[in-house]
Order: structure tokens, then C-alpha cells, then sequence
């Protein structure tokens, strides 16, 4: 199929989809990003909550973590933009070029967005850490709160660098068709070298406070329940290696880059809205504790002394409060939540 301008070929392209169905990923990433995008700022808004009305105190921690929200939310958008608009989810052959310029402002442009998620995310984790040890000397611990802080934030500096450096003059990168006389480097050994970087940074930030919580005087069943929590992180490891794979498999498949992206985005979308659900789990565990919990116990009370004193009496009986034991046991419960 030959054209000698951009509507031409549209046309030409339009004749052919009225002749050849275009085959294409469905809906299910767009649905499924939106989804996480409200989750993301449900579990944000609980977090604020959190820690303004029930807390009474705010770290720097929360104000990473807030600001990884709103580059979670601006990655999310443009997944959904590229695969709802400009042709995402179709073979690249089948993109209509007048898109292609729009697609690949988005498709770079998310590449930075994601780089900065993750960054703000893992700050938000460290900064965590610094407030669990503020009052607990630990010199070594700190030095690799220290050494890790700076490996994060000069990854994601590096990240940016790498990707603006990729052609000369830098606008070629974002244009098509084509700037006459540009030069670009292969892009695959950087995507690579990048995506092994970023999960390597994840596992850092994982496994950081593992060694920490072992040493730590507490019963086993705390232990194991501090361990579980910090072990969320590895499903974000296991995602950014997921994603590194997809790269590299995108870059050195079949060329068909719009087409083979799609288990690309699935991982890197998992892991930037998985990475800051994760981060604000220890909040959302205190607002579980001091409001979920005993409305709960209040609720299941109610109902269950409304049945007790729904039931007969007969003759020579008499109705025993079989729920004063109960309503014992759920304030020992929620007392001990409460304290977390």
C-alpha cells in the first residue's frame, strides 16, 4: 500500500478495516488501570485521614507518598489515553498516522512519569524507616538509609538523563515523521540496563529492614507479622522484573512494538500502583484498628443481643447474657489494635 500524504494513507487504511477487521487487546487494561487509579486515591485519602484526624502528626514519609499519588495517577493516565486513543492496543501497522506523532509524546512521556513514580514511592519507604529508627541507635542502619537515598534519587536522575540523551537533537525522540539529519542510539541495552537498575532498587528497599526487625526483642507471632508486611515488597520485585523481561522482549521481538507493549504496561502498571498500595499498608492498618474495627464489634454486638432478646422464655428458664463475654473479648481486641 503506497501514499504520498498523511490523509491518503488514512484513507487507504480506512478502506482496508472496511475490508479487514482490525484486531486489537479489548478493554480489559483500560478497565482494569481506572480501577486502580480509584483505589489509589481511596487508600490516599485514608491515609491523609489517618494521619490528620486519628494520628494527629504528618512525616515526610506521607508527603512522598502523596506525591507519588498524584504521578501514580498521571502514569495510569496515560496508559489509558494510549490504549483508549492513539492505538495502543492494535498491531503498529494498523495505527493511523496521524496518531503516531500523538502516541509517541505519550508513550515517552510515560517512561519519565514512571521513573518518578517509583523514585517518590521508594522515598516515600525510606522515609518510613527513618521514623521507625529515629529513637534506636543503629549507625550502620542509618549509613544505608543514607547510601540507599542516594542511590534512588540518582537513579531516577540518571533515568531522565538516559532518556533525553537517546537522540540528537533531543526533539527527535518525540517526532515523527523523522527529523532529517537526527542521530539515535539503540535504545534496547538502555531499557535493559534501566529496568534491571529499577528492580534492583526495589529489592533494596525491601529487604533494607529485614535484618532490623530479626534483631528486634519481640514475641514470634509479631515478628512474622512485621516480616509479612515488609515482605509485600517483593510483588513489587517480582513486577519490576516482570516488566524488565517484557522490555527487553518488546525491543528484540518482532517489531511490533504497539502490539508487544501490552505485557509491558500490565507489569509496569501493576508495579507503580501495587508499590504505593504496599507503602501505605502500615496506615491502613491503623484506620482498620481505630474505625473499621469497632464499628464492627459494635454492629455484630447489636445484632447479636437483638437475637438473644428476640428469643422465648419458657417456663423455667431463664435468658442468660451470653453476650457479656463476647463484648469482653471484642474490647480486649480492639484495645490491643487500637495501640498499633
Amino acid at each position: 500500500m503506497r501514499s504520498d500524504s498523511p490523509q491518503e494513507y488514512n484513507d487507504e487504511l480506512s478502506n482496508l478495516e472496511d475490508v479487514v477487521t482490525v484486531v486489537t487487546r479489548g478493554p480489559a487494561l483500560v478497565i482494569a488501570t481506572s480501577v486502580l487509579t480509584g483505589c489509589v486515591v481511596c487508600i490516599i485519602c485514608i491515609r491523609v485521614y489517618t494521619r490528620l484526624r486519628i494520628q494527629r502528626w504528618f512525616g515526610v514519609d506521607d508527603v512522598f507518598s502523596i506525591l507519588s499519588s498524584f504521578a501514580t495517577a498521571g502514569f495510569n493516565i496515560t496508559v489509558i489515553l494510549g490504549f483508549s486513543k492513539y492505538g495502543w492496543d492494535r498491531h503498529s501497522w494498523t495505527i493511523p498516522i496521524t496518531l503516531i506523532q500523538s502516541s509517541i509524546v505519550i508513550g515517552n512521556s510515560s517512561k519519565l512519569i514512571f521513573s518518578l513514580c517509583a523514585t517518590l514511592t521508594r522515598l516515600s519507604f525510606l522515609g518510613f524507616y527513618y521514623r521507625l529508627t529515629e529513637n534506636v541507635v543503629m549507625k550502620r542502619f542509618k549509613v544505608l538509609l543514607h547510601i540507599s537515598v542516594v542511590f534512588v534519587i540518582a537513579l531516577c536522575v540518571v533515568a531522565f538523563c538516559a532518556i533525553l540523551s537517546l537522540c540528537r537533537p533531543v526533539r527527535a525522540y518525540w517526532t515523527f515523521p523523522p527529523i532529517a539529519g537526527a542521530k539515535c542510539i539503540d535504545e534496547t541495552p538502555v531499557a535493559l540496563a534501566m529496568g534491571c537498575l529499577h528492580t534492583f532498587a526495589d529489592l533494596l528497599v525491601t529487604v533494607l529492614p529485614i535484618p532490623v526487625v530479626m534483631k528486634l526483642q519481640m514475641s514470634r507471632v509479631r515478628r512474622m507479622g512485621v516480616l509479612m508486611l515488609f515482605g509485600l515488597g517483593f510483588s513489587i520485585t517480582a513486577a519490576g522484573a516482570a516488566r524488565t523481561y517484557f522490555s527487553w522482549f518488546t525491543s528484540t521481538g518482532r517489531h511490533d512494538l504497539a502490539w508487544d507493549s501490552y505485557q509491558l504496561f500490565i507489569c509496569a502498571v501493576t508495579e507503580v500502583n501495587l508499590g504505593l498500595i504496599c507503602c501505605c499498608v502500615p496506615t491502613i492498618r491503623v484506620f482498620i484498628a481505630r474505625k473499621v474495627v469497632p464499628v464492627l464489634s459494635s454492629g455484630l454486638t447489636s445484632l447479636h443481643s437483638s437475637y438473644r432478646g428476640s428469643e422465648p422464655t419458657f417456663k423455667g428458664e431463664t435468658t442468660a447474657n451470653f453476650g457479656s463475654d463476647d463484648q469482653a473479648e471484642l474490647r480486649k481486641w480492639t484495645s490491643e489494635n487500637s495501640s498499633a
